[in-house]
């Protein structure tokens, strides 16, 4: 890093007190001059990386996280590594990333600011445990299930013995890991945490909250894949009312809900509404999102599974073999997401 000094008004200042210094004979004009460059170099980089980490933070509020990514890139190259602000940079750009669904090299990041967070808190910590539940999603994303799911389990046994066990940060991370224990279809598994963490939201914060949408859509989940049908038929009906009133009508959580009600309605053979939903759901993503975003891929091949099951085969081929395209661009030939694609 260099040590020039890139505020005019800092020069003249310097100035004076290296002649003072020099006149008084306290220090050596060498030694004095080095160390009051190295401390406004030390400020220098201090005052940048705070400019870049408190835009990066307000791009990545207002969901520009492209924006985002470059200000945490240029906030990483003025910190010193092993530093509070290169931890700090690091986990902030691997949750972009995330959100980026630049899954490898989110990873890569989080990992890397986990291994600097677990080396500065050497006890259980807030800081740690966020960490390692970013860690869990980033690698249950890439499909490495197993060291995902330590992670998770990680992440509870910590908030566990920082705060108490249905605190909003350990509910928070137990909606997280029934919906892991779903997608690996351990459904007895999953059924009471989910339910425990959908009681404790509506006691604490009542229907209309965004943590309470959140246990409410995993809970759905559940109860789908269990074949409790008409439970979940009341709460993704209800999920998706109160996702319009927390965030509107156009926004991708809405999309969400629109997408595991699309799904329901096609497990229970209701196609005419499903195929209604589906084209309702991609259309608005192609606007807002994109062609290679993971919810519009996933709403497109169920929409193709759809049409299959009514026997529309060319149509349904042709859409599946678009969304392969975008699944073996972004994750590869032998991901499970990839795969399923070809299965189902």
């Amino acid at each position: 890093m260099s040590t020039q000094i890139t505020r005019p008004w800092l020069r003249p200042f310097m100035a004076g007190l290296c002649f003072i210094a020099v006149i008084s004979g306290s220090v050596s004009t060498g030694t004095f001059i080095k160390s009051q460059f190295a401390s406004y170099a030390l400020h220098e980089q201090e005052s940048k990386w705070r400019e870049e980490m408190d835009q990066g933070i307000e791009a990545f509020r207002e969901t520009a996280y492209s924006l985002a990514d470059a200000h945490f890139r240029e906030a990483l190259k003025v910190c010193a590594v092993d530093g509070e602000n290169y931890r700090n940079s690091a986990r902030w750009l691997g949750v972009t990333l995330y959100h980026e669904e630049k899954d490898l090299e989110a990873v890569q990041k989080l990992q890397k600011s986990l291994y600097l967070t677990r080396k500065a808190f050497k006890n259980a910590s807030f800081e740690t445990a966020d960490l390692t539940l970013w860690n869990a999603r980033a690698l249950e994303r890439v499909g490495s299930y197993p060291q995902a799911e330590k992670l998770y389990l990680e992440t509870l046994s910590i908030y566990k013995e920082i705060t108490d066990p249905l605190s909003p940060n350990y509910i928070a991370a137990s909606i997280d890991f029934a919906n892991f224990l779903c997608e690996q279809n351990r459904l007895q598994d999953a059924l009471p945490i989910a339910q425990e963490a959908y009681l404790v939201d509506i006691q604490d914060y009542g229907l209309h909250n965004s943590s309470t949408l959140q246990a409410g859509k995993c809970l759905a989940k559940v109860y789908n894949r269990l074949g409790r049908l008409s439970d979940a038929e009341q709460l993704l009906n209800q999920n998706l009312e109160i996702s319009r009133q927390i965030y509107g009508e156009k926004t991708l959580q809405t999309a969400q809900c629109y997408l595991e009600l699309a799904n329901h309605c096609r497990a229970t053979k209701d196609f005419d509404r499903a195929d209604l939903l589906y084209k309702g759901i991609v259309d608005m993503l192609k606007v807002t999102i994109g062609p290679s975003q993971t919810l519009l891929i996933e709403t497109e091949a169920n929409f193709a599974r759809s049409l299959r099951v009514q026997g529309e085969n060319d149509l349904a081929n042709r859409m599946i073999e678009q969304c392969q395209k975008h699944v073996v661009a972004r994750y590869g030939e032998s991901h499970p997401i990839t795969l399923s694609l070809k299965v189902r």
